[in-house]
């Protein structure tokens, strides 16, 4: 298993944040990383994502939601080949910090036999969820 993650501090409260995160039909709006999601925020429900990775190409992905608990973890996975050869978890994390403030994590985990060759691709991977964390910190600057 190899995973990244990057985690942002936003100057809101945490189910605030949490309603931007779910608000899937408003990602074209603000999210530089997850251009578009369409299906339903359920636990096992299958989303389907559109995914700008480093290169700046889009991808469409199908992802299963395997945690939702609202207001505190988000999480799919999806398979880039088959399962067992490839698959990509991803992963959101908020926490509450000091005053009002929200510990945004956002993190993505490869998993199956070829993950070794998708090393390189975790480091490309950064500033991708860099910019995602980014985004949805503007949106609360911006408000105030």
């Amino acid at each position: 298993m190899r995973e990244i993650a990057v985690t942002t501090n936003i100057p809101c409260r945490k189910e605030l944040v949490w309603n931007k995160l779910t608000d899937i039909q408003d990602y074209s709006s603000w999210n530089p990383f997850i251009c578009s999601v369409h299906g339903n925020l359920q636990n096992g429900s299958t989303l389907e994502l559109g995914i700008i990775n480093p290169q700046g190409i889009k991808l469409d992905i199908n992802a299963r939601i395997t945690k939702l608990l609202p207001p505190h973890e988000l999480r799919w996975k999806s398979k880039l080949i088959m399962t067992g050869i490839l698959g990509v978890e991803e992963f959101f994390i908020l926490r509450d910090i000091e005053g009002e403030s929200t510990a945004f994590t956002h993190g993505v985990r490869f998993t199956g036999i070829f993950m070794s060759f998708f090393t390189a691709s975790l480091q490309r991977l950064k500033p991708a969820l860099e910019s995602m964390n980014e985004a949805l910190k503007k949106t609360y600057e911006l408000a105030e």
